[in-house]
């Protein structure tokens, strides 16, 4: 069982995470580099093989690096819910 200090400390990283995944700035960039990578795929020649290819990697990499911003928010939610109930379990008892 995980120790209140560590409930906490994972209900601030996903609070920081969510922070982060809703800033203005961020969700702008976010914005700006999928409709780069989309656009340039769209221009591309279909033969362009290696452009091709390195914008799918491109486009993966930034997913990849949402989902892991993501995660927090996810783990933070959880303890959020177990320390919850510890506190009422806790009450009751």
């Amino acid at each position: 069982m995980r120790s209140n200090r560590e409930l906490n400390d994972e209900i601030r990283r996903g609070q920081e995470s969510s922070s982060f995944l809703n800033n203005p700035l961020f969700q702008q960039a976010v914005s700006d580099a999928r409709d780069e990578v989309f656009h340039r795929w769209t221009n591309s020649e279909p033969g362009d093989r290696e452009l091709r290819e390195q914008l799918y990697h491109e486009w993966q990499a930034l997913s990849v690096t949402l989902r892991g911003l993501q995660k927090p928010i996810t783990a933070g939610r959880l303890a959020a819910k177990q320390k919850d109930m510890r506190t009422y379990q806790e009450n009751l008892g």
